[in-house]
């Protein structure tokens, strides 16, 4: 394997990836920018998080990779440009300059009580989560009357 990139594929945007590793049921969904091998690492190359997955090879069944154009810049006066990605194992709609932006505009990301995947976790943020991914949504809060700025550091 070498670097593949949604720009060697003539388009500049995104990949979602779904890495199927042999002893789970699902998927390991990403969306990235880049995918390559290092050694006997599968790497994937998340940007919004700034972060690089490495699952070992001999521990994946398959990968699928689908590459998304990203769309041209809004001007005045043009129509929105809207694409589909898979979001919780769900085919969902976007439009294309919001796509992965909801964690830069949550409240939830800077507050004290969040603590995703934790039975600490706020009551507030577990239940919208679970909101949706039953329907298939993204909600970023930008009011809550529970919030309290998390200590920087």
């Amino acid at each position: 394997m070498s670097i593949m990139d949604s720009s060697e594929h003539g388009q500049v945007g995104t990949i979602t990836v779904w890495i199927e590793l042999k002893e789970t049921s699902q998927p390991l969904t990403f969306e990235a920018a880049n995918t390559y091998q290092k050694g006997d690492l599968f790497c994937v190359y998340v940007p919004r998080e700034n972060r690089v997955y490495k699952i070992p090879l001999a521990n994946i069944w398959r990968v699928t990779e689908e590459y998304h154009a990203r769309a041209e810049p809004e001007r005045p006066g043009t129509p929105q440009q809207f694409e589909q990605y898979v979001h919780h194992n769900e085919r969902v709609w976007v439009r294309s300059d919001l796509k992965g932006q909801h964690r830069e505009h949550c409240l939830c990301y800077s507050c004290h009580g969040f603590h995703p995947g934790t039975a600490r976790n706020c009551t507030l943020a577990q239940e919208l989560y679970e909101f949706d991914v039953k329907h298939g949504v993204t909600t970023p809060v930008w009011e809550c009357p529970l919030f309290v700025a998390a200590e920087k550091g």
